[in-house]
């Protein structure tokens, strides 16, 4: 029997991120059930004294010349129904009738944040020092919280950053310290209103983030604000992202549609996280992550000194065709109370901050009426937003893209010469940059068309609003970001990329292949390169700038640069990899699934890793796990049934998967070459004593020759990865549900062969 849920959830998230579509299956693989789950079915870890979940975040510095300061930020939710905060409506088991009421949307239009504090100033991390937080599910703002009532909860789970500002001394930078000082004053800050950036509530019995290690007392040390949005991109700082937790889809398919009225939609996975360190938008600094709690997962980011990537990151700007990219700049404002308003004035204070942008952020820009504030000043503001007023890299980047992909129609211009490239007799599986430029453009003009023709049924619904004009500015901005066009009122979901007509037809294989393409060209592995199309890309992964492979450095990156595994919490490290669990790069493990149903009499209940004493409870909805794929031959899996008492089982992956791993085959996928990795002798049961967990079916469940039957490993190549991945798969049977082998007559085996 297949299981319920064997998909992994980030091998579906790595294969959605390759197609270039970021939302989807991300938060959590859909089981076919539905009904109301308790909570205790859903194993978490740890809790508060009022019940809340908690997970753990560990930062280290390793960073010798370095102090380091943690500040820690929620986003805002501002959706209605399915929409709405459904990390928070399956923790409370919100039925799918109460959502539509939209009353249980635990909205709020302020995010929360807390900085790490040393008394009155942000505590420095020193180099060799850490500390540890401890943060809740949720917090109650209210006496009475309301789910219907927006910000009457703060969930610290569900999408959160913590920016990581670093100093030469443990004296905070002014920007922080700035920040800090604003979120303290009593009054509203330049005419915000007044419950933003001030201090958050402390509501008795509610649980809260505290920091439970490393700040002096424990339980001592933050101070917990109201944000009115996140911080700056111009402060010193580098951005790490994550979600805690993960959501599991209760659904038939996971389709709202197919729950009925009293079925609760969603539940949650209390032991899941999923993190990076993103360059997607900026670059600053260095960290790397893994999670806690799960030693099979190799690190993310990089380990790197400050100081290395900072010298990188010189090396680029000064290259002389890199000379000019802008990079960010912090004002200073002095900052006056008038009848309890505080007011900004200017000062003559600007910093140039040693962060750059990426293409995705600059293009951005170029839909401005005027020049961006944040940057370094442009070659000519009086020619904004014209090419020639760029800065120098970026008016080359511009006008690569018009020379050779050629300007789009417009209302003045509707049919522009076309560009310098000329496309290949079968451009869609070409490697050839032409191609690849070509059909990038493509794809974005038939998504912008689409947008105006389903812009007044599906997008704002005000005859007076229209679809924004297409121009080149407009184009590379959507090039570059990955997006599709949503201007003016159209929800992100109308018009995906992904969903563009036609190109998501044959399950999805002409936007796979465009997808592939845009790939290559930011890593700039296509043939006949005109111009270098990304050389952000090559400074976060170049081996002659800042060369870190398991990052993003655009959109839809398909380099290994998130990580969504079980954990308690994960585990930030800067300038090292030593307080990691696992100190290897991420790369591709195996994903050990098992066959499960909860129907079945006799079923799985747990599993361990490694060892046989580091057990876990079988997630109903999540029958997978993953094992690292080096050296697998010292990590036996283990699993333990419902009997009474209960029946052990094991099996061990052998070989090292990058070379032995079969590809599936058609068919049987067991067979002489997909056993061949499955070791099976650890089933060695002992009729004579009692105490011995494993059974004669335990051998036959491993690997029976009569019935071609048992465990098996396969490889499977990732169709749409720039980098052709594989992933790899060891798949077990259910449990059985004798102790006996049935028929007594079938031969047993290890590795395909005769045992014993």
């Amino acid at each position: 029997m297949l299981p319920e849920v064997g998909t992994l959830i980030k091998t579906c998230a790595r294969f959605m991120v390759a197609l270039g579509i970021v939302l989807g299956c991300a938060d959590g693989a859909g089981a076919q059930s539905s009904g109301r789950v308790a909570r205790s079915q859903i194993t978490g870890t740890g809790a508060t004294s009022t019940g809340v979940p908690t997970m753990t975040v560990k930062i280290f510095n390793d960073d010798p010349a370095k102090y380091v300061f943690p500040v820690y930020t929620t986003g805002t939710r501002t959706g209605v129904g399915i929409k709405g905060d459904n990390w928070l409506q399956a923790y409370f088991q919100i039925t799918k009738q109460q959502i539509l009421t939209g009353s249980y949307d635990y909205k709020n239009d302020l995010g929360f944040r807390f900085f790490v504090m040393d008394g009155p100033k942000p505590l420095a991390i020193a180099p060799g020092s850490s500390i540890e937080l401890t943060v809740p599910l949720y917090s109650v703002m209210t006496q009475n919280p309301s789910p219907a009532e927006k910000n009457s909860y703060a969930d610290w789970w569900n999408g959160a950053t913590i920016q990581m500002f670093y100093s030469d001394t443990p004296a905070p930078p002014l920007p922080l310290q700035e920040a800090v000082m604003l979120a303290r004053q009593p009054g509203e800050i330049d005419g915000r209103p007044a419950r933003r950036d001030h201090l958050l509530p402390h509501i008795a019995g509610s649980a809260e983030p505290t920091c439970s290690a490393g700040c002096g007392k424990p339980g001592q040390g933050l101070l917990l604000v109201w944000s009115a949005a996140d911080l700056g991109k111009e402060n010193p700082s580098q951005l790490i992202e994550f979600t805690l937790g993960a959501r599991v889809g209760l659904c038939p398919f996971d389709d709202f549609a197919q729950c009925q009225p009293g079925d609760v939609p969603n539940a949650l996975d209390y032991q899941n996280v999923d993190f990076d360190v993103s360059y997607v938008n900026i670059a600053y600094g260095p960290a790397a992550m893994g999670p806690l709690g799960n030693n099979q997962v190799g690190y993310v980011g990089s380990p790197q000194s400050y100081e290395q990537f900072s010298t990188a990151m010189q090396k680029f700007t000064t290259t002389p065709q890199f000379v000019g990219w802008p990079r960010y700049l912090y004002r200073y404002y002095k900052w006056i109370l008038k009848n309890g308003i505080y007011q900004k004035t200017p000062t003559n204070k600007v910093d140039v901050v040693a962060k750059i942008p990426s293409l995705l952020e600059v293009f951005a820009n170029l839909t401005s009426s005027t020049p961006p504030t944040l940057f370094t000043p442009v070659a000519d503001p009086s020619k904004w937003p014209a090419p020639e007023s760029l800065w120098p890299p970026i008016r080359a980047l511009f006008e690569n893209w018009i020379y050779w992909a050629g300007s789009v129609p417009t209302a003045s211009i509707p049919n522009p010469p076309p560009g310098h490239c000329t496309a290949s007799a079968d451009p869609l599986n070409s490697t050839q940059f032409c191609d690849g430029l070509l059909n990038a453009k493509a794809l974005l003009l038939a998504n912008y068309a689409n947008y105006v023709s389903i812009f007044s049924t599906k997008c704002n619904g005000d005859p007076n609003v229209h679809p924004v004009d297409l121009s080149d500015n407009l184009m590379i901005a959507h090039l570059y970001g990955w997006g599709p066009f949503t201007e003016n009122g159209c929800d992100a979901s109308v018009n995906k990329l992904e969903n563009t007509p036609t190109y998501s037809d044959n399950n999805y294989a002409k936007y796979a292949a465009v997808k592939m393409q845009f790939d290559k060209l930011n890593y700039g592995t296509l043939d006949n390169g005109k111009y270098e199309f990304n050389p952000y890309a090559r400074f976060v992964h170049g081996p002659d700038y800042a060369n870190i492979q398991n990052a993003y450095s655009y959109s839809v990156d398909d380099a290994v640069g998130n990580i969504q595994a079980e954990g308690t919490g994960f585990i930030i490290d800067v300038g090292s990899t030593s307080h990691l669990e696992n100190q290897t790069l991420a790369s591709s493990p195996i994903q050990v699934t098992f066959g499960y149903s909860s129907s079945d009499a006799v079923r799985f209940m747990r599993y361990s890793v490694c060892n046989d004493s580091n057990w876990k409870d079988v997630k109903p909805y999540f029958t997978s796990f993953i094992i690292n794929a080096n050296n697998p031959q010292n990590c036996p899996v283990y699993f333990e049934d419902n009997k009474v008492p209960a029946q052990r089982y094991t099996f061990t992956v052998m070989s090292d998967p990058t070379t032995t791993f079969p590809l599936l085959p058609t068919g049987n996928p067991w067979t002489p070459q997909t056993t061949a990795p499955i070791y099976c002798k650890g089933n060695l049961e002992n009729p004579n004593d009692p105490t011995n967990p494993y059974r004669a079916s335990s051998r036959s469940w491993c690997c029976d020759l009569t019935a071609s039957a048992g465990n098996f490993a396969y490889s499977m190549p990732e169709p749409n990865s720039a980098h052709k991945s594989v992933s790899y798969f060891a798949i077990a049977k259910p449990a059985q549900p004798t102790t006996a082998i049935d028929p007594p007559q079938d031969q047993t085996c290890s590795q395909g062969a005769k045992w014993p």
